[in-house]
């Protein structure tokens, strides 16, 4: 029961860190997207509280579609496991395509709504978008990045483990 807790408890933490983690360089990296788009550099402070309102957006959106969509997706009494994994993974890769249009929209509305320019107008729904696109184009290709990083160190700590290696 404690080695349960355990894990729970360190699986927390590393939610807790990845979500800071995230604000942080998504603050970062939206403030170097408007700076590029709009030629001035909005406050890391805002920037952040943009990212973390598009977070809860896309967050609350997503537990939606996937409790939508996901639920019963092809599990019935006399279903085929094979037809009803296919159908789980096709659904499992539409809400992930339709999270990622409901993050780019998340981003763009509070982008809109939080970062003013220095005379304390607003971008404009079209200019919030086109921060969006950079800002989206870029943590896309970060966490492309890190995912190959990670199966590179995860997959090498394994062969390692195995003794395939030597």
């Amino acid at each position: 029961m404690e080695a349960a807790g355990a894990a729970i408890g360190a699986m927390l933490l590393m939610f807790v860190v990845f979500v800071v983690f995230y604000l942080l360089v998504g603050g970062l990296i939206l403030k170097f997207s408007v700076k590029l788009i709009e030629k001035f550099s909005p406050s890391y402070g805002r920037s952040v509280l943009a990212v973390l309102l598009a977070g809860i957006i896309s967050f609350v959106v997503s537990v939606g579609l996937t409790l939508v969509f996901g639920l019963g997706a092809g599990l019935g009494a006399d279903a085929d496991p094979e037809a009803a994994m296919a159908a789980m993974g096709a659904m499992s890769l539409l809400i992930n395509l339709v999270s990622i249009i409901v993050g780019f929209v998340a981003i763009a509305f509070s982008i809109n709504l939080l970062i003013k320019r220095p005379d304390g107008s607003a971008l404009g729904f079209g200019r919030a978008c086109l921060v969006a696109v950079l800002y989206t184009a870029i943590m896309i290709v970060l966490f492309v990045i890190i995912g190959i990083v990670l199966a590179v160190v995860f997959g090498a700590a394994l062969v390692g483990l195995t003794g395939a290696g030597a």
